[in-house]
């Protein structure tokens, strides 16, 4: 799994082999099933202020945000293996995600 999403009032699951599974599952109830089973996951927020969880070990780079996307957005992180594109925009900025990936601080509910 590598996207943990709302959209459309349902809980999304962006897979790395190309599937998009919607859940009625809160995103806070995945997130922290597939954590239980030793999945790290970077906590952050998207465009709309909602949390969404990325799979640590499917991100390429994180860069700064770029004038394709919505205002708000302070880093795009490009991801192996999402359907629909290959960047997500978040609000956090590089240096937050960057610490995230790193570990510190650690991932919370």
């Amino acid at each position: 799994m590598v996207r943990v999403a709302r959209v459309d009032g349902v809980t999304v699951i962006d897979t790395a082999a190309w599937v998009q599974q919607r859940t009625i599952e809160a995103v806070e109830a995945v997130a922290a099933r597939l954590q239980a089973a030793g999945m790290k996951l970077l906590p952050l927020t998207d465009l709309n202020q909602n949390r969404i969880w990325l799979a640590a070990d499917r991100v390429v780079a994180v860069r700064d945000s770029n004038a394709r996307h919505a205002p708000g957005a302070r880093a795009a992180i490009i991801m192996v293996g999402l359907r629909y594109n290959t960047d997500v925009a978040v609000r956090e900025s590089v240096e937050e995600v960057m610490a995230m990936l790193r570990g510190a601080p650690p991932n919370t509910l």
